[in-house]
């Protein structure tokens, strides 16, 4: 089911359509598995600014590619919300990622190659589940962006960067519909 090489999205806009158009056909599968969802309206250059300030840190080349093509989007995946530019650094899903990744960092031995606690920003969190997906900040860049790492009380898996994170969440969706569809 999945699309050729040569045929994968070759900008963040087919990337983030060919993700609503997973997720449109889930919702016709299983509507209350996969409630229909779409990205909010495209995060201007003073929106991307404002959370970079609350965050403290400039975010990453695919991050803000992807946050000026959808500013964040609810129920993304497995529950999880993709955060809005309004949701980094503040509100209610940002806390439960703080929450999370604290008590990561207090229970799980971490690996020697594993990032500190400061270096982590959340980019995707749900209100419901203990799965938060962070940005490596300071880690090696690949193609301009930083790594992504899905923690749920340990590291389920690890990213080069935001574009294969997302290419690699279009891969579950796949899978997902495939077994639906049985």
């Amino acid at each position: 089911m999945n699309p050729p090489e040569n045929e994968l999205p070759a900008d963040w806009a087919e990337l983030i359509g060919y993700s609503a158009t997973l997720r449109s056909r889930l919702a016709e599968v299983d509507p209350q598995l996969s409630p229909m969802t779409m990205p909010r309206v495209a995060a201007s250059e003073e929106q991307l600014t404002e959370a970079e300030q609350r965050v403290g840190t400039q975010l990453d080349e695919h991050h803000r590619a992807l946050l000026r093509h959808g500013n964040g989007w609810p129920l993304f995946f497995t529950y999880t919300d993709l955060l809005s530019t309004d949701e980094l650094g503040a509100g209610p899903l940002w806390q439960k990622a703080q929450e999370l990744l604290d008590l990561f960092f207090a229970e799980a031995p971490t690996p020697a190659d594993f990032p500190a606690r400061e270096a982590l920003l959340p980019v995707a969190v749900g209100e419901d589940v203990t799965d938060v997906f962070a940005l490596w900040t300071t880690g090696p860049q690949t193609h301009h962006g930083h790594p992504i790492l899905w923690l749920a009380g340990e590291e389920v898996d690890r990213w080069p960067n935001m574009r294969e994170w997302l290419l690699s969440i279009n891969q579950y969706l796949q899978n997902d519909l495939v077994k639906l569809a049985r």
